[in-house]
């Protein structure tokens, strides 16, 4: 059965993650199985800190509970970066020239994220993040029970922060191998492309969002910290505005090349008219129609260089400028705090 262009109930998987599947076996919704390891993962250095030393906790409370936060983060804006997937695919169907056997079996495939996958990332990730902190930041001879678990804590962040670029990258999968199908583009007419544009919104705002996350375990005290802080901060701003311009850079060429086929014919075409324009002229014959013609093709050569092959729009450009200045804003703020007291 064919239903090209057709709108169908749902084109992408929902549960492509190993998460996902653990958590689909369990008897509660997701939203509770996240939240209820939150609350594990805020209490535990908290009972940690109990058996360490209560006044240590709350010397160390911000370094600690971070690690707690960005874990919730991750579990929570990961699927919802997954879930552009579906509306990139919805909205791409009506210009890919496949039926509908061949188009969800493309994309079925380009969705397929492999557990080896998942957990190769993390396994890389908590590497690196063994050798940073065995180098950089070693445990104390006399280590504290608070001190090992921060210890332990960064080793298993960075598996997850191997983990979440893994997903990251595939989730842009689908979207490359999409675009390289025979596609019906209409340039004037860019709408079915925005939705790339907003998935790379949200990867861009999932960073930015572990940056601000990061804010509450900075201490600004330690002047020392604060070009550390920047820097940080400067390469990961610069990294998440890359990745919503990368992301957008497929369907830009597909847009661009459009463009440039649909005005070659224009050209051609206005340079035809405008031929038998001439002989009309010189032949001293009705050339009205042709003229009528031809200011028709001009107009439509002026709005197609005009139109644009990038596809976002200010909505988008805003969102992103205000989750980029945010950060900011409040670690100068925290930073003239920081002055303030001396």
């Amino acid at each position: 059965m064919d239903m090209q262009g057709s709108s169908v109930d749902r084109l992408t998987p929902q549960n492509s993650l190993l998460f996902d599947r653990w958590a689909g076996r369990l008897p509660w919704p997701r939203g509770w199985v996240i939240a209820a390891s939150g609350a594990l993962f805020l209490a535990a250095p908290a009972i940690i800190g109990y058996l360490d030393g209560v006044p240590r906790l709350f010397t160390d409370y911000r370094a600690q509970f971070i690690y707690a936060f960005m874990f919730v983060y991750v579990l929570a804006v990961v699927p919802l970066v997954l879930g552009t997937r579906e509306e990139v695919a919805q909205s791409l169907r009506p210009l890919v020239q496949l039926d509908d056997v061949r188009f969800c079996t493309l994309v079925a495939g380009a969705c397929a994220i492999r557990p080896a996958g998942e957990i190769g990332a993390f396994g890389v990730g908590m590497a690196i993040g063994l050798a940073i902190n065995v180098y950089f930041e070693p445990l104390p001879e006399h280590a504290h029970l608070l001190d090992i678990y921060a210890y332990l804590s960064r080793v298993a962040l960075f598996g997850v922060i191997g983990w979440t670029i893994y997903v990251l990258i595939a989730t842009t999968r689908l979207t490359n191998v999409l675009l390289r199908q025979p596609l019906d583009v209409n340039i004037f007419d860019i709408k079915p492309f925005e939705p790339i544009g907003r998935q790379g919104l949200w990867l861009s705002l999932s960073l930015i969002g572990g940056v601000a996350l990061s804010l509450f375990s900075v201490s600004f005290r330690n002047r020392a910290l604060w070009l550390e802080y920047w820097i940080t901060y400067s390469a990961v701003i610069a990294l998440a505005i890359l990745v919503f311009f990368l992301n957008m850079r497929p369907a830009h060429r597909v847009l661009a090349a459009a463009k440039s086929r649909q005005l070659a014919y224009i050209e051609r075409n206005l340079a035809e008219t405008y031929a038998r324009f001439q002989e009309l002229l010189a032949a001293d014959r009705n050339s009205f129609a042709l003229a009528t013609q031809i200011n028709a093709i001009a107009a439509i050569k002026h709005e197609l260089k005009t139109s644009g092959t990038w596809p976002y729009n200010t909505e988008m450009l805003r969102t992103l400028f205000i989750s980029v200045l945010a950060p900011l804003f409040a670690a100068l703020a925290r930073m003239a705090e920081s002055l303030l007291r001396g």
